[in-house]
């Protein structure tokens, strides 16, 4: 890939933007014109608790949120009906998120749902393909809905301008940590894969759907792609979520990508973005202007980020008492032992809302070091500072068994005090998951702040004995919460034991209803 300099990032992102934001404008044009899909009132109310019940289980980022919830929709209507039907699933598919509350009456046309239709129809003939081509249906079905869910997203719900952003940052990353330097033996399509998804992850806080389908995207003709073209392309991209390499640049981006975060916040509140670009003066003003209200608003996403941890940790302790503790206290006991049960369901809420109050927001000179990197980055020439290593150096064998032996000190300590509580064995394990999954909880809160610094402020001695207990429970939080990510298994039990009877249910009324009133209609 050739280099680019400085200024030229600056195009790049002006020519996206332009195209992206002129993109957006014309797709929700198209949903706005009339006829409208019809909403019927009938499972409004109880498709919107559920809802809420179902996006208390799913600790993901807000914005992901009407993704994740039209995934759920195409995979119980192509993949778990007895006989898959695309035809006006784009009808049902607006109704469904419209009774949810994503989406207001009257915002999407007939023209968009049927859009959505042959958008699924075309999945499901690729989906024949790929199985035809012995791809497992695991595979096939989960590659088919992430893009679909993506795809449709973006129909829905026209915002893509954090593209042109991301396309910025890769080639800023590029230049920054160039692979004939770090990792020359990897080849240049998997170094640069990695980076690509590292952005998208950790920069725009997407997820591989939404990295795999932009990739999609940006082949050739993709809509034409050959199925085995398809297979190879989507393999790369399973190897490369999990690879390595991919978590490193995760961690670069995390760390060094605040000045960038800030452009695209920009591209969210400033639709004037592509026209601010042209006057270095009057974009700087406008960056400053939203480093000044990113920093004002971090304590109100931190009160959300606390109020929904709490939440997805009390309904998951709830399920889980409700079908692990509480059973096993009986047959253990022949009783509930009520005492573990209430430490083990109000410690990790409480253990939470103690995290969110040591955090602050940044001070003033990280907005002034943001300001500095980024007008460098798209008026200057001048190579940007790296603020954080792609290896780090490694500890010495010795230091690995000393600082362990050190971390196994804070779980020794608690094992011994819920010992001297009674715990049994079962009460114990509980307890540990749910500690770490608030700590975990609580580190990515922090992470917020992180996110919008160039330079982590030091810790005292007080700060640092606190981190070094917590620390063996932020990184067995950080295990489980892959691993639940991964399974989601209080997720998959609400979808198949209330989702799924509920939505058929819902469906087989308002086709019941649509019934009676043409029939109806028909006496006149």
């Amino acid at each position: 890939m050739q280099e680019l300099s400085q200024p030229a990032l600056l195009g790049v992102l002006y020519e996206q933007l332009t195209a992206l934001q002129a993109r957006d404008q014309a797709q929700a044009a198209t949903n706005q014109q009339e006829p409208y899909v019809a909403i019927p009132n009938t499972g409004k109310v109880l498709t919107g608790v559920y809802e809420q019940l179902r996006n208390s289980a799913e600790y993901t980022e807000e914005h992901l949120l009407l993704q994740h919830a039209i995934r759920r929709f195409y995979a119980r209507e192509l993949f778990l009906a007895e006989q898959p039907r695309t035809q006006d699933i784009g009808q049902e598919l607006v109704i469904e998120l419209t009774h949810a509350g994503y989406l207001q009456r009257d915002s999407v046309s007939m023209a968009t749902a049927e859009q959505l239709s042959r958008m699924a129809d075309e999945a499901m003939r690729r989906y024949g393909q790929l199985r035809q081509s012995h791809v497992r249906r695991e595979d096939a079905s989960e590659w088919l809905l992430s893009v679909l869910a993506v795809e449709s997203d973006g129909l829905l719900n026209p915002n893509r301008l954090g593209h042109a952003v991301a396309s910025v940052a890769f080639l800023h990353f590029l230049r920054l940590f160039p692979r004939e330097q770090y990792a020359p033996a990897i080849p240049r399509e998997e170094y640069e894969l990695s980076l690509f998804m590292a952005i998208y992850l950790a920069l725009l806080k997407t997820d591989v759907a939404t990295a795999r389908t932009e990739l999609l995207r940006a082949q050739p003709n993709h809509a034409d792609i050959s199925t085995k073209e398809y297979i190879a392309l989507n393999r790369m991209v399973d190897a490369a979520a999990k690879a390595d390499l991919t978590a490193r640049f995760r961690r670069v981006v995390i760390k060094q990508g605040a000045p960038l975060r800030i452009v695209y916040a920009m591209t969210k509140d400033r639709p004037d973005l592509p026209a601010l670009l042209s006057s270095r003066e009057h974009f700087m003003d406008a960056y400053s202007d939203q480093v000044a209200r990113e920093y004002s608003g971090i304590k109100r996403h931190i009160g959300k980020g606390i109020i929904k941890s709490i939440v997805f940790l009390f309904v998951t302790k709830v399920i889980i008492g409700i079908g692990i503790e509480i059973p096993y206290d009986i047959l253990l006991h022949g009783r509930i032992e009520y005492l573990p049960l209430v430490i083990n369901t109000l410690t990790p809420p409480a253990y939470m809302a103690l995290l969110g109050l040591g955090l602050t927001a940044p001070a003033r000179s990280s907005a002034a070091e943001l300001r500095r990197y980024i007008e460098n980055v798209l008026f200057g020439d001048a190579q940007p500072q790296r603020y954080t290593r792609l290896y780090p150096k490694r500890m010495s064998p010795l230091g690995t068994i000393v600082f362990g032996t050190m971390l196994m000190l804070p779980l020794f300590i608690t094992i011994f005090i819920l010992n001297q509580l009674g715990f049994n064995i079962m009460q114990m394990i509980i307890f540990f998951v749910f500690l770490s999954t608030a700590s975990f909880l609580g580190f990515r809160l922090s992470g917020m702040i992180r996110e919008l610094e160039l330079t982590a402020p030091q810790t005292g001695l007080f700060g640092s004995l606190r981190n070094f207990f917590y620390l063996p429970f932020i990184q067995a939080g950080q295990w489980l919460s892959g691993k639940y990510a991964r399974l989601n298994i209080v997720g998959r039990i609400l979808d198949i034991a209330i989702e799924l009877p509920l939505k058929t249910l819902l469906r087989l009324v308002r086709q019941w209803v649509r019934f009676v009133n043409e029939k109806r209609e028909d006496i006149y």
